[in-house]
């Protein structure tokens, strides 16, 4: 028995699982395509590898939009993830130009963990590469950095009675969550000082994080017909740990945690003014429609939607990099999200539109 578990999980973490994902089908459209060699690639336009990309670059003979994506779990669960819904537009798009995507994303990342080691090695080659045009250059980080063990554990305080008892943040050891909110901040620095030097054209988009519900439900995944606890729960133990227990303030709480970290995505690269092209905020947080926390058809544990939440973020982030290239999958129109959730940024070095 422990056997066939341990070469199901070794299996699992093999295929980019990772924190692990239910693997209920997406409600919209089949798995996209998983390319295995370099002309798989060039159909698909998807890979997770850099020298696959390369020879992308190098080989698939037309001029195509090329994006590279950075960041943890959100972007990087096998089935069903934010990029979901763009794999699937760009297999279908019969558009000129054609894009090309490299994903090296990878469940677990926190902000600093994806412009470290060889992260950042892959991800700074790809950048300078023969100086192709890097059009897009996806961000996703944060949530790692403040949620699970090692982190959230550390960030709470326990329950302190006072005139107001649900003021969220004083559950929180602020010294400490100013620090991890520092360190995220440095990450996103980082990654926009490497597309200053080697991709100054390349438009930036990141995210919000959606509103989580401590529902104390983990990451689970079916092996061998076992229903294999992977990883998490991430924030309800840690919660009822220090003696917050009562739901309207648990859900406060962590409302305040993540306003806070979105705060500091928002301001660091709002204030970011280098570069040649934009920088693209998209709010997930108030996704149109909605996810809902808790809401079972939305998520699928704590803190990772289900594939349909996802496709709602996914058409959303599709949206706001048409709206500022018109040119992408220009034959695809999303079914979700509302133009007013992008926010643009744009550098001192081009003109503001509005005047």
């Amino acid at each position: 028995m422990r056997a066939i578990l341990f070469t199901g999980l070794l299996a699992a973490a093999t295929l980019g699982i990772g924190w692990g994902c239910a693997f209920s089908p997406a409600q919209h459209a089949p798995r996209p395509g998983d390319p295995r060699s370099p002309e798989a690639a060039c159909r698909v336009g998807y890979t997770t590898s850099t020298y696959l990309f390369r020879l992308m670059l190098d080989h698939c003979g037309e001029e195509r939009v090329n994006i590279v994506a950075i960041g943890d779990s959100w972007f990087s669960f096998a089935d069903g993830n934010l990029l979901f819904s763009l794999r699937l537009a760009m297999e279908h798009s019969r558009a000129r130009p054609v894009s090309n995507l490299l994903n090296l994303a990878r469940p677990g990342n926190d902000a600093n963990t994806a412009v470290s080691g060889v992260i950042k090695r892959d991800f700074a080659d790809v950048l300078r590469y023969r100086d192709y045009e890097i059009r897009f250059l996806l961000i996703s980080g944060g949530g790692n950095d403040v949620l699970g063990r090692n982190d959230l554990d550390r960030l709470l305080r326990n329950a302190v009675p006072s005139a107001n008892p649900s003021a969220p943040e004083t559950y929180f050891d602020q010294p400490t969550l100013d620090r991890k909110l520092e360190g995220i901040r440095m990450a996103y620095e980082e990654i926009l000082d490497m597309r200053e030097t080697w991709a100054p054209e390349a438009i930036v988009v990141t995210h919000t994080y959606a509103r989580v519900k401590p529902s104390g439900r983990p990451a689970r995944l079916e092996i061998a017909s076992f229903d294999v606890e992977v990883d998490g729960p991430w924030i309800a133990p840690f919660l009822e740990e220090r003696g917050i227990l009562d739901e309207r303030i648990q859900q406060e709480v962590m409302d305040y945690l993540l306003d806070r970290v979105n705060g500091t995505i928002r301001n660091t690269v709002s204030s970011h003014r280098g570069g040649r092209a934009p920088i693209v905020i998209v709010d997930t947080r108030n996704a149109s429609p909605p996810l809902e926390p808790g809401n079972t058809e939305h998520w699928q544990d704590e803190i990772h939607p289900t594939p349909f939440g996802f496709d709602i973020l996914g058409q959303q982030f599709i949206r706001c990099m048409q709206r500022v290239s018109p040119d992408f999958l220009r034959d695809f129109r999303p079914a979700y999200g509302d133009p007013r959730l992008c926010l643009e940024i744009r550098p001192d070095a081009l003109p503001n539109p509005g005047g």
